[in-house]
């Protein structure tokens, strides 16, 4: 997990992180039961330590050769992660509007 923090810690742009609290284990489990969803282990440790968080403008993901071809990028800009902050990133509303448009 100390590998995944320092990669968290350097591409996360902390001059516009725009809260400084983190969540507890009670409210990812909440978002979890409402969901039926299991969150990976990871994300769950990203929600509780960093929360919402902005992603470093030069910051791009290369996905594998054989995601690259599925997808039809060879990279992506990353331009935030989705977290429990009320903002325009909440996961919660990100989860309702996916849910919407698939089921249109």
């Amino acid at each position: 997990m100390e590998q995944f923090k320092r990669k968290l810690e350097t591409i996360i742009d902390f001059n516009v992180k725009e809260f400084n609290n983190n969540w507890t284990e009670d409210h990812i489990k909440s978002l979890e039961r409402k969901y039926k969803i299991k969150l990976p282990i990871d994300y769950s440790f990203y929600l509780q330590h960093y929360g919402n968080d902005y992603i470093k403008e030069e910051y791009r993901f290369i996905p594998s050769e054989d995601l690259s071809k599925i997808m039809m990028l060879e990279e992506i800009e990353v331009e935030s992660f989705y977290g429990l902050y009320n903002d325009e990133n909440a996961i919660d509303n990100k989860i309702k509007l996916y849910k919407d448009l698939l089921l249109e």
